[in-house]
């Protein structure tokens, strides 16, 4: 993990570079205020609610982009580093 700008603990924006092995999971989860996430390279699957559904997952690749509202529930797989 790298921190680009800002602090995750503080108020305000923040940016940071992460990298995550292939197949790994982060279960249900939210965050108090949005997530900004772009891909850089792999695949990444997120789904949103209180349980985890591969059925309702949204795909991301390299390039891609995507927004989680703050206090949303969601769960993270990333597929493909």
């Amino acid at each position: 993990m790298l921190v680009l700008e800002g602090h995750p603990k503080q108020e305000g924006m923040f940016t940071m570079r992460l990298r995550v092995p292939a197949d790994s999971r982060l279960d249900v989860h939210w965050h108090p205020r949005d997530e900004r996430v772009t891909i850089l390279s792999g695949l990444v699957r997120v789904g949103f609610g209180e349980v985890w559904d591969e059925g309702t997952m949204a795909s991301f690749g390299p390039g891609s982009f995507y927004l989680n509202p703050p206090e949303s529930l969601h769960y993270v797989w990333c597929v493909e580093d």
